[in-house]
């Protein structure tokens, strides 16, 4: 059968499996045999692709590729494309009515699998990690975003970007530098720096403390399923390291933008 796409479906219904029995058309919306009469001669069967959720938990959903049976009024889960549990079947409340469905994708985000711009988290302040020596990067333990994969071929493009300030606290005159990068936890579960590296100096002419400089800073890296951490997920962070220990280093107005892409 065709795909259709029945516009301005949006109906209340009872779960068992895979059948989703509909229950009537919610407040303003019509049923999925009205929206589908309308863009097909034959509704028996049709193939249309579906959002559900839990009324009382919306955070449980899921995008379906379904077919309408016109007997019963029902729509049968053919296959996940994505949700809630990632690219698995959700399985809901069987209360009547404790679901959901409505609106059907249109041909462009089945096309993509709802892969762009999935969400942008901004984070906020990041709790220094103040005097930071010559090493490793360093961040905040819960400073980071956790993605699940759609599927082990997709890739994650993220980008940071945030302000990096440069407090000098005591020495003599010369070059004080920090530096701001993103980064991932690996599956060995051990943090991970990748990405550009963006570097703020102080003016080496400076000896004295209680000075300071900011700069804002971007950082962007393309993840794909070797940096998945031990739980097979993409777990990124922003983090900073200094060049010597006169001074503390702040990472504040941080941002963590990411877009999972099917190749």
């Amino acid at each position: 059968m065709a795909l259709e796409l029945a516009s301005g479906a949006r109906e209340t219904c009872t779960v068992s499996g895979n059948d989703f029995t509909l229950t009537g058309a919610t407040s303003g919306a019509i049923s999925f045999l009205t929206a589908i009469t309308k863009t097909a001669g034959t509704v028996d069967g049709s193939t249309v692709y579906a959002y559900a959720f839990e009324s009382a938990d919306p955070s449980t959903y899921e995008v379906m590729e379904m077919t309408y049976n016109s007997a019963s009024d029902k729509l049968v889960r053919v296959d996940t494309v994505h949700g809630s549990n990632g690219a698995s079947a959700v399985t809901f409340d069987t209360a009547t009515g404790a679901a959901v469905i409505y609106r059907t994708l249109t041909d462009a985000d089945v096309s993509s699998k709802a892969y762009s711009n999935r969400l942008s988290i901004g984070l906020g302040n990041v709790t220094s990690n103040g005097s930071n020596a010559t090493g490793a990067f360093v961040r905040g333990s819960s400073d980071n975003v956790t993605v699940t994969p759609y599927s082990s071929t997709t890739k994650l493009l993220v980008t940071i970007s945030g302000d990096l300030r440069v407090d000098r606290t005591s020495g003599s005159a010369g070059l004080v530098a920090s530096e701001a990068r993103g980064g991932y936890v690996n599956s060995s579960s051990v943090d991970t720096a990748f990405g550009q590296v963006a570097t703020v100096l102080m003016n080496a002419q400076y000896a004295a403390s209680n000075v300071f400089i900011e700069s804002p800073f971007t950082s962007t890296f393309l993840l794909d399923n070797t940096h998945y951490n031990a739980s097979g997920d993409w777990q990124v962070f922003p983090h900073h390291r200094g060049t010597n220990g006169n001074f503390t280093s702040n990472l504040s107005n941080l941002w963590i933008r990411y877009q999972e892409l099917n190749n």
